[in-house]
């Protein structure tokens, strides 16, 4: 004989409390507003990356964009599908006490907690790819229902990427699930009552992996991804450039001839004439040379040929035909083939 349990039972005429609730309120249509702006502000941001030649930023704020309108599809689809479709009715009190007991069956552990109208439950390790996240809890918040707090995925042991400390899984930023495709099944688990049926579609959703829609793909989840060469390093050997903030590794990242500042390739100039690499502040576009040269060079070759004749006044002066050659001054050396002459003219005749 199967035991009763009173608290679950409690618990079951609190949840359909609210399921009903949240059903009289289904009436309402709520428009991701806040999807849309999030859309705006990253388009905004993108134009400003390219208006200022930050490529790299730039098509980091593209493939942001992609997945973020990925997920305002997913949203006006699940908004179509609430304006088209008639509210279940709710779900028995029989149903919700059942599907209460029949979690422990499927997970770790299961609690109850009236005070903060939760339900929680803990899966085991979530493994990705030979990517082992560890066990998560995911907590079901009755009183919240329909607001973006209402289901809560905290990892038990973290095991974060290199490159961000918000994030537990590809698809969890702050203990918020990306939902994605499931987002439907979800609502309509909790609608009719399944509630185990809720919990496992969670836990397959942590279970499947998506690369086109996470926040951090499992081939960079222990190390960075370099903006210049596309290849996932480690924090030692990244650069944040100096001109534009992107982080790249030291084989993309130089420092400029003349200031020393570190930058990217995709932010330097390199002068075709000296060969150095300059940086945006100490080659500035407002006075971008010609031919690709720095404006150190370009001074250099603009220089005035006054500066660079020879001085005319240094030449030696060669005597024309009737000039008296001077005589040689007292202190002038005396060569040795010129004793001989001297000589000879001392003698009488």
């Amino acid at each position: 004989m199967v035991t009763f349990n009173r608290k679950r039972w409690r618990a079951a005429l609190r949840i359909a409390a609210a399921l009903e609730n949240n059903r009289t309120l289904a009436t309402r249509i709520d428009l991701p507003q806040r999807a849309w702006d999030n859309l705006v502000m990253l388009a905004h941001q993108h134009q400003l990356a390219l208006d200022n030649d930050w490529l790299q930023a730039a098509e980091s704020l593209r493939q942001d964009l992609a997945i973020r309108v990925r997920w305002f599809e997913s949203d006006l689809a699940a908004l179509r599908k609430s304006l088209s479709a008639e509210a279940p009715e709710p779900p028995a009190l029989r149903t919700l006490y059942e599907e209460l007991c029949a979690l422990d069956d499927e997970f770790e552990d299961v609690e109850l907690d009236f005070k903060t109208t939760t339900l929680r439950v803990q899966t085991s390790d979530i493994v990705l790819e030979d990517l082992n996240l560890g066990p998560f809890d995911l907590i079901w918040n009755w009183g919240r229902r329909g607001s973006s707090a209402e289901l809560q995925v905290d990892a038990l042991e973290p095991h974060r990427p290199a490159s961000r400390d918000d994030i537990t899984h590809p698809h969890v930023m702050d203990s918020i699930l990306c939902e994605g495709d499931a987002s439907r099944s979800l609502e309509q688990a909790l609608a009719e009552g399944r509630l185990c049926d809720y919990f496992l579609i969670v836990r397959q959703t942590l279970q499947t992996y998506n690369p086109q829609s996470a926040y951090v793909t499992i081939s960079d989840w222990s190390g960075y991804r370099c903006r210049g060469c596309d290849d996932s390093v480690s924090a030692d050997d990244l650069c944040s450039c100096q001109s534009c903030g992107e982080e790249a590794c030291s084989d993309c990242s130089l420092s400029c001839a003349q200031c020393g500042r570190t930058s990217c390739r995709s932010c330097l100039q390199n002068c075709s004439d000296c060969l150095e690499d300059f940086c945006p502040r100490c080659w500035p576009d407002d006075v971008q040379p010609q031919d690709s040269v720095c404006p150190n060079c370009r001074v250099a070759a603009e220089a005035t040929p006054e500066e660079n004749a020879p001085d005319e006044t240094n030449e030696l002066e060669i005597p024309t035909h009737g000039t008296a050659t001077p005589s040689p001054d007292a202190d002038d050396p005396v060569h040795a083939h010129r004793l001989g002459e001297a000589a000879l003219a001392a003698r009488p005749g």
